[in-house]
């Protein structure tokens, strides 16, 4: 099951990605203010944990 989730939530921050592309990714990092670049970071940083804790879970 842990397995599962993993794959579930690596797809999901694909996902992200191709639906920020056009917004956000492919835009001049410099024009864009400092609470979006945050926003994207804990975002990026919240999928990454959900991809990463049922791993650690399997390892033990």
């Amino acid at each position: 099951m842990p397995r599962s989730i993993a794959l579930f939530t690596f797809a999901l921050l694909l996902l992200a990605l191709v639906a920020f592309w056009p917004m956000y990714l492919s835009k001049d990092w410099a024009a864009i203010d400092r609470y979006t670049h945050a926003h994207a970071l804990f975002g990026t940083m919240w999928m990454l944990v959900l991809i990463f804790q049922p791993v650690l879970i399997l390892r033990g």
